[in-house]
């Protein structure tokens, strides 16, 4: 009996962290390096001879995210004609996966970002 209540207690030790939203939600302060609008014949939404985007409402923008000692290049994607929320010098709640950095904007709505790129930060 001893030995059922401690491997429950251990095994609930273990698997509850593993479980909780803080996993999830593990942003991390970034600073915006650069904002660069991309012309629509680099719009990766071009798939016409003439260099049309299918949606002409969509622009296009590399975002230069610092985060550690990485700067990550991302394609951000807005409607319309504003710009992205994010100026350079700005900082932004960010997470990193693989492939795609999440960029939370201050009333908390996340957007997701390809990485097109990554390098390492100069360490002045």
């Amino acid at each position: 009996m001893k030995y059922l209540v401690l491997v429950t207690l251990l095994a609930s030790t273990i698997c509850v962290p593993a479980f909780s939203k803080e996993q999830k939600d593990n942003f991390q302060t970034a600073k915006v390096v650069q904002v660069e609008k991309l012309p629509p014949r680099d719009n990766p939404n071009v798939n016409t001879p003439n260099n049309i985007p299918l949606d002409p409402g969509v622009s296009t923008y590399n975002v230069s995210i610092q985060v550690g000692d990485t700067i990550y290049t991302c394609l951000v994607k807005t409607n319309g004609p504003e710009e992205p929320s994010w100026k350079a010098g700005s900082e932004v709640q960010a997470r990193v996966t693989k492939r795609v950095v999440y960029l939370k904007d201050s009333a908390g709505q996340v957007q997701e970002a390809s990485i097109v790129g990554k390098k390492k930060a100069d360490t002045q």
